[in-house]
């Protein structure tokens, strides 16, 4: 006799869900794991919105951004508030594909070390639990 599973959820994760999962829910959470979804979609809101701050410092303060367009006042208190939350989802995302958090800190070694870390980062969820937890539900 075929034996029925209990369906299990999978949750659509959206842009302004990843964000909030990150953000809110995990703030400084550096344990289980995080989908590519889940990675991706909060690193390109992430990313919009430090352009975002770069632009309105440029027109606000001129005179505290650089050459480069970095250190304008805005931009560090965003840089600041989403540093947290971005090494989080960013170990989490290693934990996915079965590699230690301390993996991060490859990208100190240049070009090669972020080729490498880039690699673990596109890489597809390991299939079921693994040592750092259940599969995200997404990815199921």
């Amino acid at each position: 006799m075929n034996e029925m599973k209990p369906a299990q959820v999978v949750e659509e994760m959206t842009f302004k869900r990843a964000f909030e999962r990150c953000v809110r829910e995990k703030y400084v959470t550096f344990s289980g794991r995080a989908s590519r979804s889940e990675y991706w979609k909060f690193m390109l809101i992430y990313v919009v919105i430090l352009f975002i701050a770069q632009a309105l410092d440029a027109g606000l303060f001129p005179h505290t951004v650089d050459e480069t367009g970095m250190g304008g006042t805005i931009t560090t208190i965003v840089t600041i508030l989403l540093f947290l939350p971005g090494l989080g989802v960013h170990i989490r995302r290693l934990h996915d594909v079965g590699k230690s958090g301390w993996w991060v800190l490859l990208q100190i070694v240049p070009l090669i070390g972020t080729l490498v870390l880039l690699y673990f980062l596109v890489k597809p969820s390991e299939k079921g639990t693994n040592k750092y937890g259940p599969q995200p539900s997404e990815t199921l």
